[in-house]
């Protein structure tokens, strides 16, 4: 089961090294620390765990360290969940996702992570990115479904992002959750110099 839960210092470690995999260049430890600081920014990590109900009150327990805020839930492959908390129900087969008030202990196995700031009524998507060896599992459209639904939930009006010209797998993934392209920044991106695609989500 793959869950999404919001970053703490703790995660930027493990971070940076999937960062490293697929972005350059590369942003710093200080910089991903400010992010979880700031209140306009909506910053979480995908994680592989086991959710065990415990009570009424639906509490999502993980071996571990630490406390967390548990923003979402995908699960894969499920006939039928039922949670009692908030009168929440999820049901289908394949893969789903629902908001929780929730939280969960951690002992993480981060496989993505996505970072959203908030500019007004607009979002910008600032990066995304899956672990090498997590790629090619649905992770990154699990990500792409909690940015909507945040959006959404939010009240945002658009949500935009630039991406590498060159980067043809992830404007498909854009293109998939509803982007489309509206412009070009030249030489936007160093190491290597490259143009940026300009996409956009008008919600």
């Amino acid at each position: 089961m793959i869950s999404i839960v919001e970053v703490v210092e703790d995660d930027i470690p493990r971070i940076l090294e999937i960062e490293q995999e697929a972005i350059s260049p590369p942003w710093t430890y200080g910089s991903f620390l400010s992010e979880i600081l700031r209140t306009d920014a909506y910053f979480v990590v995908a994680v592989s765990d086991k959710l065990q109900i415990t009570n009424h009150k639906s509490q999502m327990t993980r071996a571990g360290i630490g406390e967390r805020k548990l923003c979402g839930v995908a699960h894969e492959g499920l006939d039928k969940l039922q949670i009692t908390n908030h009168k929440s129900q999820i049901t289908g087969a394949g893969i789903s996702e629902r908001k929780l008030c929730d939280t969960v202990h951690a002992g993480l196995d981060i496989l993505g992570f996505m970072l959203l700031r908030l500019i007004g009524d607009e979002g910008e998507l600032l990066q995304i990115a899956v672990a090498r060896d997590s790629r090619r599992c649905g992770i990154a459209d699990i990500l792409m479904e909690a940015l909507q639904r945040y959006a959404l939930d939010n009240a945002l009006k658009s949500v935009f992002l630039e991406v590498r010209k060159s980067n043809e797998a992830a404007i498909a993934l854009y293109k998939k959750h509803g982007y489309e392209p509206v412009g070009l920044r030249k030489n936007y991106y160093t190491s290597p110099v490259e143009d940026a695609v300009i996409m956009a989500n008008e919600l």
